[in-house]
């Protein structure tokens, strides 16, 4: 009888033929598997809006059912794609309804019209299946001299909002409706120079981000059958020596930063005082537990205004306007439920 440490010829003859049928075998597998490559990025090129008091936010071309490409303010504030009536004319592939939507925005101004359905088109993805949107035939500005969405101006003609929001949305962010992974995570930077006509990129489907300095903050989100975010994260403001742990929103499609309170230190909003007062005060915003701030500047009314309005919600609330974009690339998970942020490699001064 053989020992425990003693190898019978035959057996080993036999392990050896069983260890290389399966090292063919792997290797077919990882044939198999690698001709069917990973999706790359698509990468979408973006213009700025540097129209009168619209502070470099960032226009991307998008198509609609048989529509020629619309410029379209792209708006992480927001959600939905809303489109005016005047560009969709001659348009085919559109199912068109009766049934009216609106939207407020933040500066006061609204839009009315009526939901449309089509397939939507940005930079060579196109969405799954039908989208729902507004076709947009009125519009109030309100108070503002200039609507936020930039309808009154030569050649941007709508606003995509692609905030994250939950199942109670009337309209869906269009980046949803795309494939994965484009659907899943995509990438905002504003101002770095690509082209001389560009100044700025959509990455749709875009890779984590490597660079050595990254701040990432956790969405407040919802869990249930399907997974959705709200748009908010927990920042640490500090405003005119005031600091503060506020639920914070980065909107590509405000033109400055805002704060919404009753009760900021040295920045108090009274009952009889305006709704909403604009301050020349030092600020800067970070991840909690980030060592490097994501904005910090000394805010000059003219460029980089911080409007404090009396808030309609029981907490002080930040809002971070397109200047958070100019100072970041930003990165949006929609399955982690994270934001990102690194900093652009060379951002662009916003200006009016």
């Amino acid at each position: 009888m053989e020992g425990p440490g003693a190898r019978s010829p035959r057996l080993w003859i036999a392990a050896c033929s069983l260890l290389f049928l399966a090292t063919i075998g792997a290797a077919v597998v990882g044939a198999r598997a690698s001709s069917h490559p990973i999706s790359q990025p698509a990468i979408v090129p973006l213009t700025t809006d540097f129209a009168t008091g619209s502070f470099g936010r960032p226009v991307v071309d998008v198509s609609v059912g048989g529509s020629k490409p619309i410029q379209v303010l792209l708006d992480t504030g927001s959600i939905g794609l809303r489109i005016d009536a005047s560009a969709l004319s001659s348009a085919g592939g559109i199912a068109r309804s009766s049934r009216r939507t609106s939207i407020t925005f933040g500066d006061g101004s609204s839009f009315s019209g009526t939901v449309g359905k089509a397939i939507v088109h940005i930079g060579g993805q196109s969405t799954t299946a039908p989208v729902s949107f507004e076709i947009v035939d009125k519009i109030h500005c309100g108070q503002a001299p200039q609507c936020i969405s930039g309808l009154d101006g030569a050649s941007i003609s709508g606003i995509m909002g692609i905030g994250l929001g939950g199942l109670s949305q009337t309209l869906p962010n269009p980046l949803s409706a795309l494939a994965p992974p484009y659907s899943q995570r995509w990438e905002l930077s504003v101002g770095v120079s690509e082209t001389p006509t560009t100044s700025g990129q959509l990455i749709l489907g875009a890779r984590q981000p490597h660079a050595t300095t990254v701040i990432h903050l956790r969405l407040l989100g919802e869990t249930g059958p399907s997974r959705f975010w709200s748009d908010y994260f927990v920042a640490c403001w500090s405003v005119a020596g005031s600091q503060g742990v506020y639920p914070t929103l980065l909107d590509s499609g405000s033109t400055q930063a805002q704060i919404y309170s009753n009760s900021l230190h040295n920045l108090t909003i009274q009952g009889s005082a305006p709704a909403q007062m604009r301050y020349n005060v030092p600020i800067s915003i970070s991840g909690c537990r980030a060592h490097a701030p994501i904005l910090s500047f000394s805010t000059d009314p003219a460029l980089n205004p911080v409007e404090v309005a009396r808030s309609p919600y029981r907490t002080t609330v930040g809002v971070l306007g397109v200047q958070a974009f100019y100072a970041n690339s930003v990165t949006y998970d929609t399955v982690k439920g994270l934001i990102s942020l690194s900093q652009s490699p060379a951002a662009l001064s916003p200006r009016g």
